[in-house]
């Protein structure tokens, strides 16, 4: 077996496979939100900004002040989702090292309840003004049932019968073989 020289990455090695671990959508959606939370602390004249907290008693009480009026540019309310994925964002936000708390969860009701009572009176609030709605989905028609029911996989009305069963005993080498075999064999094989 040949020796591999070990080599000593680089700084920029490193801190390339650390960026490629991070997922784009999460950080647009954290600085969106954090943008977002420093406008409001702009526009009402609150001291600081969010990086200078370093007390979580103090991010709670903001936090709730910031969820009791915050809504979209436009001025619409946003959805309970958009809600909690704020609750996410600011969450992944304090727990990134730059950040001067460490170790929180916004998630732990218990830890910040001030924070989730404000945020269960504005998801109230929220969902009995429509904003709250979830898009679900529709229940099956009697149709799509019978078409469902009477579809070859799950139809007894050509079943190939008892006669084309049979048992596998239970010694792992023949499972084992049935398996590779069965693994191997294309879809749809008895059709």
């Amino acid at each position: 077996m040949p020796k591999v020289d070990k080599q000593k990455p680089t700084p920029e090695e490193v801190i390339a496979l650390q960026r490629k671990s991070v997922v784009e959508n999460i950080y647009k959606s954290t600085l969106n939100w954090i943008n977002q939370f420093e406008k409001y602390h702009k526009d009402t004249n609150l001291p600081g900004k969010l990086s200078d907290i370093s007390d979580s008693k103090q991010l709670e009480e903001e936090l709730c002040k910031y969820f009791t009026v915050c809504h979209k540019a436009n001025g619409d309310e946003y959805s309970v989702t958009s809600l909690q994925s704020a609750i996410n964002a600011f969450n992944q936000y304090f727990n990134d090292k730059t950040s001067k708390i460490k170790l929180i969860d916004l998630n732990n009701k218990k830890a910040y309840p001030d924070l989730w009572q404000t945020l269960n009176g504005k998801i109230k609030t929220l969902s009995a003004s429509g904003y709250g709605e979830t898009n679900g989905s529709d229940a099956l028609t009697i149709d799509e049932v019978q078409r469902i029911l009477l579809h070859p996989q799950t139809s007894n009305l050509e079943s190939p019968g008892i006669a084309e069963t049979f048992s596998i005993p239970p010694i792992f080498d023949i499972i084992e073989s049935y398996d590779k075999y069965i693994a191997k064999c294309p879809p749809n094989a008895d059709s």
